[in-house]
């Protein structure tokens, strides 16, 4: 995970896939905020307010804390609607007609986990962009009141006992990391599907936007089998053969791949415009091709490059709102290009599996360099 020190410029960090990485701790209090007394002696003060047309699951928030605010202070509290003047307000800004104060969300792919927790001297406000921030505010509420879920299961589950519950904050929230995955490798099977989703929910390790950025270029080949039937020269040219295969390299000089490529990206958001981003990573292994066209191009990272480049603009020209490429730093297509990357191009840059003697760090001070958006792929 980089660090974001103030002496030099960081480049953003919009990924950590696979990275043990647990949500923000609870931040400071601000000094500003009004303490607010949830229960005392088993006595709940304030019900739980959602508001009247808010979603089921926005519900089913509300419902969840209070269950744990009455497990963690042997009280009940109640959930009703209300309109945001008073109580425990869970859900979206809109829910509510009469928000005591204003609040307005960046919005766009990278703002729907924002979220806002405010006390005041009339009750706690959690208050999300989206569905998933205000689960979000939930869990962030409950761990600064002391509860844990350190690993999955209820074995690992704290939820601590107080008398005395009350809460200071003023506090507007967003990941660090806005596409994450912390999973179990081939190790989830069926019963623990629900511990696993339980303990992303509860830590805030779910991804609010999906970045598509695994090796891709045997999707492709698979999707349009007949093209490729039709032209072998799309294949990386191989000690003079074409290297035909379902995981095989593209020679990314043609302009006739390059065009299949982004035709195929084009067709994929027409008939899912709810995609964030898809991926035009290479297959994996080596294999690149040595045709005198694909050479004259530059590095392997160069020619990676410009085809997640070409896809990026023609998904853009959709107009669908920002959509992205995801693509890796890794094997043989790890080495800063000397190529801009587009702004839509996601960059994640492995941790293990650099060639070319680059380390982690040249790796991603090159890729910024070329005005990458990155994330990091820990193994």
């Amino acid at each position: 995970m980089m660090s974001t020190a103030t002496d030099r410029k960081v480049p953003r960090i919009v990924a950590s896939v696979l990275c043990i990485l647990l949500a923000n701790a609870a931040t400071a209090t601000r000094a500003d905020a009004s303490e607010v007394k949830l229960a005392e002696n088993g006595k709940a003060f304030l019900p739980i307010r959602v508001g009247p047309e808010a979603t089921e699951r926005a519900r089913a928030a509300a419902t969840t804390l209070a269950s744990y605010l009455g497990r963690i202070a042997g009280a009940e509290f109640a959930v009703g609607e209300g309109d945001g003047t008073e109580g425990i307000v869970v859900g979206l800004p809109g829910d509510f007609a009469k928000l005591p104060f204003d609040i307005a969300f960046e919005g766009g792919a990278f703002g729907r986990e924002e979220y806002l927790l405010r006390s005041t001297d009339r009750g706690l406000y959690l208050l999300g962009a989206t569905e998933l921030a205000v689960e979000h505010a939930v869990w962030d509420t409950l761990y600064r009141l002391g509860y844990r879920q350190f690993f999955a299961g209820e074995t690992w589950e704290i939820v601590p006992e107080r008398e005395n519950l009350s809460l200071a904050v003023n506090s507007k929230e967003k990941p660090d990391f806005f596409a994450r995955r912390i999973w179990y490798n081939w190790g989830l099977w069926d019963y623990n599907r629900k511990p696993y989703a339980d303990w992303c929910a509860r830590n805030r390790a779910v991804q609010g936007f999906r970045l598509n950025s695994g090796h891709s270029y045997g999707g492709y080949i698979r999707e349009n089998k007949a093209e490729f039937d039709k032209h072998p020269e799309y294949f990386a040219l191989i000690s003079g053969k074409r290297n035909v295969g379902g995981q095989s390299k593209f020679c990314i000089s043609n302009p006739g791949l390059r065009k299949l490529i982004v035709d195929t990206a084009v067709r994929r958001f027409q008939k899912d415009p709810g995609l964030d981003s898809i991926s035009v990573d290479p297959s994996d292994g080596g294999g690149w091709c040595e045709c005198e066209p694909c050479e004259k191009m530059g590095s392997v990272s160069d020619r990676a490059l410009t085809l997640a480049n070409e896809v990026a603009a023609a998904i853009n020209e959709l107009k669908l709102v920002d959509k992205y490429v995801g693509m890796y730093a890794y094997n043989k297509h790890c080495a800063p290009p000397s190529v801009k990357v587009h702004p839509n191009v996601i960059i994640s840059v492995t941790t293990a599996f650099l060639t070319g003697g680059w380390t982690f760090d040249q790796v991603v001070e090159g890729w910024a360099g070329q005005g990458a958006t990155l994330g990091v792929y820990d193994y």
